[in-house]
């Protein structure tokens, strides 16, 4: 954990009302990376220490199935708080009650302008009673519900509102990160970019340390490469606002509690000011980097800055390269995945072309089974949904690895058997088996057949042989939200997928003589960022009694740009894990089922510029050779992607718009990006490609698929070939 600076203040005063047993807490405000919940969690740490019951509540937009969403995981099953109304809150603070088992309870609130209503309401009437001491982070400046802003309004907790750090300040949590002193010119870049913003000096020094251009020399940290001493970005950044002092405004208007966020639908505020906040960093990068030109500094014919800005420079290029494979490198400004020139690579293989960083993949494999031991002392798979990337090649790196197989398909069952994996331990998913599919599952030796509905039950009796039982797990939608895109959200009350949690509950009390009912599965969707509806999804499985086997789905999140911060691979894990040993046991058969999370970030795809457009006001198109036939997330998720040119990385640019070749004005890959000066011939790169590309990829417009080609060492081989124009007629009669 990163050492608290410059909260001191704040500490003293939450830990002094703490300490002398005053009712209520304290409400601690600001704007993204200040510190709130780092804060927050050292109130957390002192009243443990002190023997109080600490428990941390998240808001979850839930599922009307699920009341009292961000308490969820603190409370009985779903039935045993399905009454409404006031009843249903007395019902929860008596819970809490026991829970605390006659010590202080101090609930800690992150994040509390999203709470549901009901959850808010709950908090108040705690906080309100004296039977909870509330440590509550809120956003400054947007909309609180009403019973959250009333803690504040009734003088219930005290308001502490959290600046930036001031230099002094900041260099001190530095030197605490580093354990030791930076030199002065790193000092002084650091502070330039971030402006004591702490969340964001963390990634950049997160990032430093992966790319290695933060190295310790003689027990002096520094970046690498040229410092610049006469460097200032002063004048490039716009000046901070104002603090607006005073709690944050009302909210007016909410969304409603319990439903996905459909597309044209009111959304938090929350989520519309991330996506300013994101954009105005952006707008301060790009313009910091034109300012060093703006400012005099000598410029070769493309534009490009001289070394007095190299820092600079490098540090953006160390976040940019952070969603490109670990295995890519940039060598002055040309790009290798895996060792091999990504230029070359499009010569010999053509384009599109998805590139794969064969290490990347061994690496991500290994990093999921190293956090699932790590975590968890009991039996435990890690297991690859083969749907992100259904290549033969990927799904035998993937064996080789020792990882499992879930497959959603007949076809997805070939190809897993093909790649080698072991039919035992192979799980067979999909809303809508054929029993084709479950025959041939059942004749290759599938390990596990994951049931979805009460058809597949039917059907299995029909495809097995007298006398033998199928291991089968039970899939159930939990009716939990998570904060994703509707089209891949899988475990809320109205999804397609899985049987109703009571279903499910009578199912494996009494089971028909064929099925040998091992445990239970969900899925809530993909990129899930928060691990909260986890533990909610979990306590409605503990609720359905007690079995070996419990698969916790996948959807962990990967970042596809480089303003995107998902936690990684082992803050993932063991989140998902802590909260199966809470509610389940820290014995049970863990399950864990990643697939974008393996895949994504070891592809790129690489594209021909064909033409570029300009248009009044000095916008760009540039088209290449591929689009919605190669990548269709764009158009089906509006998922947001950054490109650049495999000879010019890193360099900046101007405005522009990708678009691919198809017949569709809804064909753009990219809204909004900078590039160089492109031309047609450029090589142009996508990162995060490794996942539903190949897989999504269609013949729209007469198109050819592309290959895919696994680079390591410097050395490079096509595993899957580029169709032909013979291969489109091939299935003709």
């Amino acid at each position: 954990m990163w050492p608290l600076v410059g909260r001191e203040r704040e500490l003293a005063l939450a830990a002094g009302r703490l300490a002398n047993g005053a009712a209520g807490g304290v409400m601690l405000a600001g704007g993204a990376g200040v510190g709130k919940t780092r804060l927050a969690a050292e109130v957390a740490r002192l009243a443990a220490a002190r023997g109080c019951a600490v428990e941390w509540v998240r808001a979850t937009r839930s599922a009307a199935s699920i009341p009292l969403g961000a308490f969820a995981p603190l409370l009985p099953a779903p039935e045993a708080t399905s009454a409404g109304g006031a009843e249903l809150l007395a019902r929860a603070r008596h819970a809490l009650a026991e829970r605390a088992g006659g010590r202080r309870l101090v609930l800690c609130a992150d994040d509390a302008q999203l709470l549901d209503h009901g959850s808010a309401t709950l908090l108040h009437q705690l906080v309100a009673a004296g039977e909870a001491f509330a440590v509550v982070t809120v956003r400054r400046d947007e909309p609180l519900p009403d019973a959250v802003r009333a803690l504040w309004k009734d003088e219930l907790c005290a308001f502490l509102e959290l600046e930036e750090l001031a230099r002094g300040e900041f260099v001190r949590l530095l030197e605490g990160v580093l354990g030791g002193p930076a030199d002065g010119g790193s000092v002084h870049v650091l502070w330039e970019l971030t402006r004591g913003n702490a969340l964001f000096l963390r990634e950049l020094v997160l990032h430093g340390r992966e790319r290695n251009l933060l190295a310790d020399a003689d027990g002096i940290w520094r970046w690498r490469g040229a410092l610049a001493p006469g460097l200032r970005l002063d004048d490039r950044r716009p000046a901070r606002a104002a603090a607006v002092r005073g709690p944050p405004p009302r909210r007016d208007r909410r969304p409603c509690a319990g439903h996905p966020q459909r597309r044209g639908a009111a959304r938090p505020a929350g989520r519309r000011a991330g996506r300013l906040v994101r954009a105005r960093r952006r707008g301060r990068a790009r313009a910091a980097g034109r300012g060093a030109i703006a400012r005099g500094a000598p410029a070769d014919r493309r534009g490009e800055p001289a070394a007095d800005a190299s820092c600079f420079r490098a540090i953006m290029a160390a976040a940019t390269r952070s969603v490109y494979p670990a295995a890519s490198s940039v060598s002055g400004t040309r790009l290798s995945i895996g060792g091999c020139d990504a230029v070359a690579l499009a010569r010999e293989f053509g384009t599109p072309a998805y590139v794969m960083a064969e290490d990347d993949l061994r690496a991500r494999a290994r990093a999921f089974r190293a956090a699932l031991a790590a975590e968890h002392d009991g039996p435990g798979d890690v297991v690859f949904a083969s749907k992100a990337c259904p290549a033969t090649a990927v799904l035998r790196v993937f064996a080789e690895e020792g990882l499992g197989c879930d497959v959603a398909s007949g076809g997805e069952l070939h190809l897993a058997l093909k790649a080698g994996f072991a039919p035992e331990r192979i799980f067979l998913h999909g809303n809508a088996k054929s029993e084709a599919e479950l025959c041939a599952a059942v004749t290759a030796g599938v390990g596990w057949v994951v049931v979805d509905n009460a058809d597949d039950v039917a059907k299995l009796a029909r495809v097995l042989a007298p006398g033998v039982r199928q291991r089968v797990l039970l899939r159930i939608r939990p009716g939990v939200d998570a904060d994703t895109h509707a089209a891949i959200l899988t475990g809320h009350a109205e999804s397609k997928f899985g049987l109703d949690p009571r279903e499910a509950r009578a199912l494996a009390a009494d089971p028909p003589a064929h099925l040998d009912v091992q445990g239970f599965h969900f899925h809530l969707g993909s990129q899930l960022n928060d691990p909260t509806p986890y533990r909610a999804a979990i306590g409605v499985l503990g609720s359905l009694g007690e079995r070996p086997v419990y698969s916790l789905g996948g959807g962990y999140a990967v970042a596809y740009t480089a303003d995107d911060r998902p936690p990684g691979i082992e803050a993932s894990v063991a989140a998902v894990v802590e909260a199966a040993h809470d509610v389940l046991g820290p014995d049970k058969h863990l399950v864990l089922e990643p697939g974008r999370a393996l895949v994504a970030g070891a592809g790129v795809t690489l594209y021909t510029v064909e033409s570029v457009k300009r248009l009044p006001g000095g916008a760009r198109i540039v088209a290449v050779d591929g689009g919605m036939s190669d990548n269709p997330r764009p158009m089906l998720y509006e998922a947001a992607y950054e490109a650049c040119l495999a000879d010019r990385f890193g360099e900046d640019g101007e405005p522009a718009t990708i678009v691919g070749k198809h017949c569709e004005s809804g064909d753009v890959l990219i809204r909004r990006t900078h590039l160089p000066d492109a031309q047609p011939g450029d090589v142009l790169v996508t990162p995060v490609t490794g996942a539903y590309g190949h897989a999504m990829a269609s013949n729209y417009n007469g198109v050819c698929r592309p290959p895919v080609v696994f680079c390591a060492g410097g050395e490079a081989r096509a595993v899957v070939r580029r169709e032909t124009y013979e291969d489109l007629g091939a299935r003709d009669l």
